[in-house]
């Protein structure tokens, strides 16, 4: 069992401890009227740091009675595991297609890329909800607003709100007001959702509704070629590479929306590993990664199997 402690003893005589056990996860709450507590939970990924606060009970469920309420940790929790769930069904399946590539059966190269695509982006709207959902991030009326936005405008206006909150600005001043430091990290943020999440959104919206060899338009009848040039870019070498690239991203919005001190600290490596994504992607050889992996399978021993 993991053990969460969200301000256990902050806040004037008022301090209650709660178990969320059900999810197989622990939460020790206090009520702390919107002050900073100790933070001994940290976000798989982050970079190694001191102790910082985030936000206390008002963020995880407080009722105005006092009494608490656990519906944003329980949604963050079911989140997280669908995230995890897809995250291995994604292995599952790039395990699957690379060995079509490595026995050259184009036609269960092709499907697996689909499905491995469908899964990437099934994991892609499961993290921004697990971000949006965090019990330490946004507050109530923030986290509905958001569920009824398409998932690339989530990205966007999560990444608004964040910088917004974090300066006390109202949403509609991003990036205007921002300070000129923050500006260029918004616009950087928000580069990457335009180059790839919007692609890969478009991509499943297609797949899903069955235009796995034609897309089309809002008719149904006259051929989107753009949508299908996006599509077909999207191979398993691509897929992986995005994946790792999506990851570095959620860490970014994650630190941004639900951290103090984290966004401060661990901006500037999260962008340089975000840039390296992006440059094995740009730079990368699909070509080159499908001939090595063959080459392999050929020189491989009989009998033995490949990883």
């Amino acid at each position: 069992m993991v053990g969460y402690t969200v301000g256990a003893s902050c806040g004037p005589g008022r301090s209650t401890d709660h178990t969320e056990s059900a999810i197989g996860l622990q939460l020790d709450v206090g009520w702390c009227n919107g002050q900073h507590s100790s933070r001994k939970e940290k976000f798989p990924g982050s970079i190694p740091g001191p102790t910082e606060g985030i936000l206390c009970v008002p963020c995880v469920g407080a009722r105005m009675d006092g009494s608490l309420s656990y519906d944003s940790f329980q949604a963050w929790s079911r989140h997280s595991a669908n995230s995890q769930a897809i995250d291995r069904a994604f292995s599952m399946v790039a395990r699957a297609g690379k060995q079509a590539i490595r026995s050259g059966n184009k036609a269960e190269q092709e499907a697996y890329t689909r499905l491995a695509t469908l899964a990437l982006a099934a994991y892609m709207e499961s993290s921004v909800n697990e971000i949006v959902w965090y019990y330490s991030g946004l507050r109530e009326p923030d986290r509905y607003s958001l569920g009824a936005l398409s998932v690339e405008n989530r990205w966007r206006e999560l990444v608004r709100l964040g910088f917004a909150r974090r300066r006390g600005l109202s949403s509609s001043g991003v990036p205007e007001a921002l300070q000129f430091t923050d500006r260029a990290r918004y616009n950087k943020v928000v580069e990457v959702i335009d180059k790839r999440i919007v692609p890969l959104a478009n991509a499943r919206n297609a797949l899903a509704h069955g235009q796995w060899e034609f897309a089309f338009k809002v008719s149904s009848v006259i051929v989107d070629a753009e949508r299908m040039k996006t599509i077909r870019t999207y191979s398993l070498w691509r897929l992986t590479l995005e994946r790792n690239l999506l990851k570095h991203l959620v860490r970014v919005v994650h630190d941004l929306v639900a951290t103090v001190a984290a966004h401060e600290r661990d901006f500037d490596v999260h962008v340089r590993n975000l840039n390296a994504a992006n440059e094995r992607i740009v730079k990368g050889s699909r070509s080159k990664w499908e001939r090595t992996m063959m080459a392999r399978h050929r020189r491989r021993p009989s009998g033995v199997s490949p990883s």
